[in-house]
């Protein structure tokens, strides 16, 4: 496949081929009665099921749209583990009912401290229109209070967990934890196993990463900052050959702010840019092919090394080295180059005190 495979979190075209539902309820001191552990059986029959169908998908899709996801992968394929169910379920070793219900007893462990309240573990199947072949699993942490009501039905002999959705259901409610799997193949996207969504509740660690899915981040901070600083040189060469000295003004502005903060989000700083929608998309698909996360933290330390200087090349062994500090005041841009009714490159000043020659 390509180098530049689309991310799951672009999939569009979502369309649920399997679900199936857990209950899992555990002890708490502060309630009086708790159900325990009850799996399905069986998976939902989803023909004629449009309700289910909007609902589910209308939750994938905004998942893999929050921007504070972000890629990981497990830190091993093991049996009995969530990543052996995954890759077993995937794979077609496991087989989706008893795949799906060792995931949830696992969580149903994890959940017996006490410190989270009852909620179900939705596992579906599914599959998207510009992932052609491909199937990817959801694990969806889903408290149904609001939008759904159980159903326990019996199918063949084998219980079912099904779900009525009320009349009043909504699905702008995001998902705190959730995960979308892709298949452990030599094919799959190199850079991660799963878009992940954990979000730290009150007092509740990341447990849905940390335990149920023993998995870590694909990118530290340090490796994310690098590709934003490469990602920033692409940006202003396109800036810069595409629109005027306004526009790049205001990029460079960006740019440096950006290398200072704490963390960034660079569908926003693109958004905040004084450019055409088309200028915008296309920062958007610069950014998008070297950096999976759009929403992460940056290293300070790397930032503040990188962002030292700026190196300038041109043909003929043009090289210009310049302190960021003062990259706008020694080089400033001037008029098209044009050759045979193309731009081939452009005149630039150069203000410089104290302009000799070196040897190197």
């Amino acid at each position: 496949m390509p180098a530049n495979r689309p991310y799951l979190k672009e999939a569009s075209g979502i369309k649920i081929k399997k679900l199936i539902v857990h209950i899992i309820d555990p002890p708490r001191q502060d309630k009086k009665e708790s159900r325990g552990f009850v799996p399905s059986e069986a998976e939902i029959q989803m023909e004629g099921r449009a309700d289910l169908q909007r609902f589910f998908t209308n939750h994938i899709n905004s998942s893999l749209s929050n921007p504070s996801n972000r890629v990981a992968k497990f830190k091993k394929i093991e049996e009995g583990a969530s990543s052996g169910f995954c890759a077993g379920m995937l794979g077609g070793g496991i087989d989706f009912v008893t795949g799906s219900t060792g995931i949830a007893k696992l969580l149903y462990g994890i959940m017996k401290d006490g410190r989270t309240k009852e909620a179900d573990l939705v596992v579906a199947v599914w599959e998207a229109e510009n992932f052609p072949g491909k199937q990817f699993l959801a694990l969806l942490k889903v408290d149904p209070a609001e939008a759904l009501q159980h159903r326990i039905i019996e199918e063949e002999g084998k219980k079912v967990i099904d779900y009525t959705v009320l009349a009043n259901a909504f699905t702008n409610q995001k998902l705190q934890k959730c995960a979308f799997i892709q298949a452990v193949t030599p094919e799959r996207h190199p850079d991660y196993d799963m878009v992940l969504l954990d979000l730290k509740t009150k007092d509740v660690a990341k447990y849905f990463q940390d335990k149920l899915l023993d998995a870590v981040d694909s990118f530290t901070a340090r490796e994310r900052t690098e590709k934003l600083s490469l990602s920033f040189t692409e940006a202003a060469n396109y800036i810069r050959d595409t629109y005027g000295e306004k526009e790049l003004d205001a990029f460079e502005t960006q740019r440096k702010a950006a290398m200072g903060w704490e963390r960034i989000n660079y569908e926003e700083l693109t958004e905040a840019l004084p450019l055409p929608a088309e200028g915008k998309s296309k920062l958007l698909e610069i950014f998008g092919a070297r950096l999976a996360d759009k929403d992460f933290e940056i290293d300070p330390e790397y930032a503040g090394n990188i962002d030292k200087k700026r190196i300038f090349r041109g043909e003929n062994g043009l090289r210009v080295e310049v302190q960021s500090l003062y990259s706008n005041q020694v080089i400033r841009p001037g008029k098209e180059i044009m050759e045979d009714g193309k731009v081939v490159g452009r005149e630039i000043t150069i203000a410089a005190r104290g302009w000799h020659e070196v040897t190197k």
